[in-house]
């Protein structure tokens, strides 16, 4: 029998939910891990949307990738990042003059080196 004692409640509050005329509810699931790596059976919760709310645009989160610099030098690139860059560039440009997402949201996940004096930095 569960007493309880490893139960923890959190709130999250401010969620913004989907704002489509044809959404009814919204199902939540969450799961943890404990100290040991275990991971916990998932719990779900339907949350019953009263009255449509006016439609609210979503975000697009845009991560790009460029790895250049390597621990070992050996495995260096030269055109990664920037690629990752410039790709980040004009598909942020697109979406955001789409009109279709409230924000664009870049996130650029970048491994990159200069040379200063002849030494990789």
């Amino acid at each position: 029998m569960d007493s309880g004692k490893d139960r923890q409640a959190m709130a999250f509050r401010n969620i913004r939910l989907p704002g489509r005329k044809d959404t009814r509810s919204v199902e939540f699931s969450a799961y943890a891990f404990n100290v040991d790596g275990i991971r916990s059976s998932t719990s779900k919760k339907v949350v019953e949307i009263p009255e449509p709310s006016a439609f609210v645009k979503g975000r697009a989160y845009l991560i790009t990738v460029g790895v250049n610099a390597y621990e070992q030098e050996d495995f260096d690139l030269n055109f990664a990042a920037n690629d990752a860059r410039r790709l980040e560039k004009i598909v942020c440009d697109k979406l955001s003059l789409g009109g279709d997402y409230e924000a664009v949201i870049p996130v650029p996940l970048i491994s990159d080196y200069e040379v200063r004096s002849g030494k990789r930095v």
